[in-house]
């Protein structure tokens, strides 16, 4: 009887040992995937902040075309 009551507690000891670790495995997984998702939101932003700016360069690009032919129409005729 004394034998079955220490392996139930050592089996009991070995699952709760076990649990702590995957407690402590799925915070460390929490913290990395925060970390992460950190950095990849800031690749996010600059990605997107970097679209802006080619967006405007274009417009402007276009917007200067426009004046330089409308320009050059008019001196024509």
């Amino acid at each position: 009887m004394e034998m079955k009551v220490t392996l139930i507690d050592k089996q009991q000891q070995e699952e709760e040992e076990q649990e702590e670790e995957e407690k402590e495995e799925k915070e460390v997984n929490v913290r990395e995937r925060r970390e992460t998702d950190g950095r990849k939101g800031v690749q996010l932003q600059m990605e997107m902040k970097r679209m802006d700016d080619l967006e405007e360069e274009e417009e402007e690009e276009e917007e200067k075309k426009e004046q330089h032919l409308r320009g050059s129409s008019s001196s024509d005729g």
